[in-house]
C-alpha cells in the first residue's frame, strides 16, 4: 500500500505526538473517560496544569483531541477513539503501559 508524503509525514507527527510518556498518559485518561476538564487531567498526571495544558495543545494541534469550554472550565477529549487502537496494539506488546 503505497502513501502520499503528506499522509506519511501527517501519521509521524502523529506518532511522535503519542510517543511521549506524559501525552501517552493523558490519551490513556480520554480513552477511559467520555470528557476530562484540564484540571481533573493535571490533577491526574500530578504535575502543574501549565505543563498539562502545554501537552494538551500538542494533542489538541495534532487533531487527536477537541476542546469544550463550559463557563470557566475546558473539557477535552479524544477527537477519533480509534487513535487509542494504535496504543492499545502497543499495549498488548507490553501491558504494563497503562490500564483501559
Amino acid at each position: 500500500m503505497e502513501q502520499s508524503e503528506k499522509t506519511l509525514n501527517r501519521v509521524t507527527e502523529v506518532l511522535k505526538s503519542v510517543a511521549n510518556p506524559i501525552r501517552l498518559k493523558i490519551l490513556c485518561l480520554l480513552a477511559s473517560r467520555n470528557s476530562v476538564s484540564v484540571n481533573e487531567i493535571a490533577d491526574y498526571m500530578g504535575c502543574e496544569q501549565s505543563l498539562t495544558s502545554h501537552h494538551l495543545n500538542n494533542l489538541k494541534s495534532k487533531g487527536l483531541v477537541v476542546v469544550r469550554r463550559n463557563g470557566k472550565q475546558i473539557f477535552y477529549t479524544l477527537k477519533n477513539p480509534q487513535i487509542f487502537g494504535i496504543v492499545k496494539c502497543i499495549i498488548k506488546c507490553d501491558k504494563s503501559v497503562c490500564k483501559k
